[in-house]
């Protein structure tokens, strides 16, 4: 097997906290892949999905979310977990504005291609790649995998406040329609013939796979290019972001990227 050696810097980009991984001694310039990491993580937990982008030929980019990381503040960590979770939303919204300006600082980058750019996001890395489409999308991105993620936020987040009512004084009906008005599914004409692979477990106990089932019925006729999505569908695995799905949506930029 030929021996192969990566480089990697931690650095910023607009700001952002970044961790950027390439091969070593590459003779042109590599497509570039972004990874979006989950809540309550950060990037460098996510050195693993790096560096199965890196093996495959990717400039590979993973990012700190806003409060995440070395973005984490004191006043966010020390609030209770239910507060922290019930800002996911704002999280989202910021980090998905945030995109083309981090694509863009790449434009000169003698190895990255940022015309070529693909995004992988697990969690709330992937429901921010759902917005990111139907909101921001330029055409140099060329290709997304959302992993364990859902586009229908306000029917989730309903849900999740009949299970847990500490959630009720954090979500009045002003601000659920505000989600609602924002999530991707109400948007999805701008997500057609993009190539998008989304994957999820029937399983997961955060997002129902009904959920899912709703997002690919409602997604599928607004293709003409019917090869361009992909929904795929794993049993006993939870909400986890496994080892296939990084493969599988590798598989998948290396046709569209």
């Amino acid at each position: 097997m030929k021996e192969m050696k990566y480089l990697l810097e931690n650095t910023a980009r607009c700001g952002i906290p970044v961790i950027e991984i390439e091969p070593a001694d590459v003779p042109e310039r590599l497509p570039m892949a972004i990874y979006l990491h989950g809540f309550g993580t950060y990037k460098e937990k996510q050195l693993i999905q790096g560096y199965y982008l890196a093996k495959s030929g990717y400039f590979t980019v993973m990012f700190d979310a806003p409060l995440h990381g070395e973005l984490l503040t004191q006043e966010f960590s020390s609030l209770p977990l239910l507060e922290r979770q019930a800002r996911i939303f704002d999280i989202i919204l910021e980090t998905s504005g945030a995109i083309n300006n981090l694509v863009f600082s790449y434009k000169e980058h003698p190895v990255a291609d940022f015309n070529r750019t693909a995004l992988m996001g697990s969690s709330m890395g992937g429901m921010t790649i759902f917005h990111y489409l139907a909101n921001h999308r330029i055409k140099e991105v060329k290709a997304a995998a959302a992993l364990i993620a859902t586009a229908s936020w306000e029917h989730n987040l309903r849900q999740k406040i009949m299970e847990e009512l500490r959630l009720v004084p954090l979500f009045p009906e002003k601000r659920l329609l505000s989600v609602g008005d924002a999530e991707p599914l109400r948007h999805l004409e701008n997500l057609a013939d993009f190539p998008l692979l989304v994957q999820n477990g029937v399983d997961d106990e955060i997002i129902p796979i009904e959920e899912i089932r709703d997002f690919r019925k409602k997604l599928s006729p607004l293709y003409t290019k019917k090869e361009n999505v992909r929904f795929i569908e794993y049993y006993n695995i939870g909400h986890e972001a496994t080892d296939e799905m990084i493969r599988n949506a590798i598989d998948w930029f290396d046709i569209y990227v």
